[in-house]
């Protein structure tokens, strides 16, 4: 039986384990999907990485859920139950035209397919800000660095160390 992805968001921890729990989907203050469904919980998650010029300059802003989100992978059955509910904290985000194979509304095999999706998704984005670092970082070893080079590497800096910390939490 195919599976179905969908992501629950709320504005915390809390408030989304409340309304799972509400359903019976928490044991112990963990999530506790029935019938071999899965799920991967995180914070703040991107769902697609900004776009950038060969300059590096941001074209496109990056979507990001903020606050918790919970990505159920789960049946048919399960999948009609969360949509149905009356949840207090926690909406579900459906799917839109950009997102990554995990998000909202098609249909993927199992969790670790999405978190594989969100992996490489990750990796591609780490690889842009590689290649987006190359011309400040030549400007700073050869000393005439300005301050907007400066600045550029710090920010670029910033969000690999945060996709990194979403790449461990993959692991």
């Amino acid at each position: 039986m195919k599976r179905q992805d969908i992501y629950l968001q709320a504005p915390t921890r809390a408030g989304l384990l409340a309304d799972l729990g509400a359903l019976g989907y928490v044991v112990d203050g963990a999530i506790r999907l029935p019938g071999g469904c899965d799920s991967i919980l995180a914070d703040d998650l991107a769902l697609t990485s900004a776009a950038t010029d060969e300059e590096g300059n941001e074209t496109t802003p990056a979507i990001t859920l903020d606050g918790t989100v919970v990505l159920a992978s789960c049946t048919e059955d399960v999948a009609a139950v969360l949509r149905g509910a009356g949840f207090a904290a926690s909406e579900i985000v459906d799917f839109r035209p950009g997102f990554p194979v995990f998000g909202g509304g098609p249909l993927v095999e199992d969790a670790p397919a999405a978190v594989a999706a969100m992996r490489a998704a990750i990796l591609a984005e780490l690889a842009k800000i590689d290649a987006a670092s190359v011309r400040p970082l030549r400007a700073q070893t050869a000393g005439t660095a300005s301050s907007e080079d400066v600045d550029r590497l710090a920010e670029l800096e910033a969000r690999a160390s945060g996709l990194r910390g979403e790449l461990a939490g993959l692991e």
